[in-house]
C-alpha cells in the first residue's frame, strides 16, 4: 500500500527466524541489548565530583538527540521510532509525563561547552522497572560511563525495590561492564531488521511460501 519499507526485531539467537527474514530480503540494521537489574539494595562507591556534570535541560535538546543520531544509525533509529521529541528535558515534556504518572531526569556530563555524554533517568509506573538510557559520544566511550550510571542509580537508590532496566544500542563493552558491577544481567539480543519495498514487488515471498 505504498510503504518504502517495513521492519522487524528478532532475537539474536534465534537462528531459524533469521534465516527465513532473510530469504525474505530483510538485512539487519542494528541490535539492541537488553539488560535488566533485579530489585535489591545497592552499594554505590563514593565518587568524585566531575566539573561538567549537571542536570539536563531543555536547552540541551538539540544536542541529546545529535547524541542518539551518532550513535544508532538513521535506519534503525527509524525502526526503534526514536523521535527529537523523546529527547526534550523541558518543562512541557515534565508535564506530559506527570500526566503519565511518570517522572524522567536527564544528567549530562560536558567538555569544552559540548556535552559528550548523558543519562536519561525514568522513573515508570507501579509493577513495571525503572528505566535507563546512556548516551556516550562517539570516540569518548569508557570516560564517562560510570559517572553517568553511578549518578543516575544514585537517583534510584531509595526505589532499591524495583527493577531498573536499560536498553543499550551496539557494542559497548564500557557501558556494559560498569552496568554488571551494579548487578545488571544480560536478558536478550534483539536484532532490527529491514526490508526495502520501493521498486519490488512480492512475487518472491510468495513464491517462498508456495514452495517453503
Amino acid at each position: 500500500q505504498g510503504a518504502t519499507w517495513v521492519g522487524l526485531e528478532v532475537q539474536a539467537d534465534n537462528a531459524a527466524a533469521r534465516q527465513l527474514y532473510e530469504r525474505m530480503g530483510f538485512k539487519e540494521v542494528g541490535r539492541i541489548l537488553h539488560m535488566l537489574r533485579p530489585a535489591g539494595p545497592l552499594q554505590l562507591d563514593e565518587l568524585p565530583s566531575r566539573a561538567g556534570l549537571r542536570k539536563g535541560r531543555g536547552r540541551d535538546s538539540a544536542a541529546l538527540f545529535s547524541l542518539v543520531s551518532a550513535m544508532v544509525p538513521e535506519p534503525q533509529r527509524s525502526l526503534l521510532e526514536i523521535r527529537s521529541g523523546d529527547y526534550r528535558p523541558d518543562w512541557q515534556r515534565a508535564l506530559d509525563l506527570w500526566f503519565e504518572r511518570r517522572r524522567e531526569t536527564w544528567w549530562v556530563v560536558e567538555e569544552g561547552a559540548e556535552i559528550r555524554g548523558a543519562v536519561r533517568v525514568v522513573r515508570e509506573r507501579k509493577r513495571r522497572p525503572d528505566r535507563l538510557e546512556v548516551l556516550i559520544s562517539p570516540g569518548r566511550e569508557g570516560r564517562f560511563e560510570r559517572i553517568l550510571v553511578h549518578r543516575a542509580m544514585s537517583d534510584l537508590r531509595g526505589l532499591n525495590r524495583r527493577m531498573v532496566e536499560i536498553q543499550i544500542p551496539g557494542p559497548s563493552s564500557s557501558l556494559v561492564a560498569v552496568l554488571e558491577s551494579l548487578g545488571f544481567r544480560k536478558l536478550r539480543v534483539l536484532v532490527q531488521m529491514q526490508r526495502a519495498m520501493r521498486r519490488r514487488s512480492l512475487t518472491g515471498v510468495n513464491q517462498l511460501f508456495e514452495n517453503p
